[in-house]
């Protein structure tokens, strides 16, 4: 009997970070989200990183849809959290990424933001949540001297003018 060539180790870690391992393939699969059907499936050798098939993946899923249907948003566990990605579905697809900043590995968090993905103002203060805009797809953020959570030197004068 032959041995299969591609098939090959991978491995992860659960939610309590014990490792696991196994010999063969692993399934990206991209699933609507209101029907919970896969709407595009790639195979790869089991040791195939995440985010190495996340535009290749998304990719799939355009081509498989009319363009009244392609995806205003993406969302991914965090093994896809990739500046790559993040920039790909925003200037390729006019879409919008989202995906849980994974800080394992990284001294580093995302720039211009804290731990958990919160933008941090010129004087080093997390902005506060805004609510989100639905027409643009983004979240807002307001200035934290303005919302009354902390004392800037400079006031409000390095903020947006805007009247939100």
């Amino acid at each position: 009997m032959q041995g299969d060539k591609t098939a090959n180790w991978g491995a992860k870690r659960d939610t309590h970070g014990n490792q696991i391992s196994w010999f063969g393939y692993k399934a990206h699969v991209a699933v609507d989200c209101h029907s919970e059907l896969p709407i595009a499936i790639m195979v790869t050798p089991a040791n195939t990183h995440d985010a190495k098939m996340a535009i290749p993946l998304i990719e799939l899923v355009n081509k498989a849809l009319e363009d009244s249907k392609k995806p205003k948003y993406y969302t991914m566990d965090m093994g896809y959290d990739s500046k790559d990605i993040y920039s790909v579905v925003m200037n390729d697809f006019n879409a919008q990424a989202i995906i849980p900043i994974n800080s394992r590995g990284s001294k580093d968090h995302p720039e211009g933001c804290d731990f958990d993905g919160t933008p941090i103002c010129s004087m080093g203060q997390r902005m506060v949540f805004w609510g989100s805009d639905a027409k643009a797809g983004t979240n807002k953020y307001r200035c934290p001297h303005v919302m009354g959570k902390c004392d800037c030197p400079y006031g409000s004068a390095w903020c947006s003018p805007s009247s939100y």
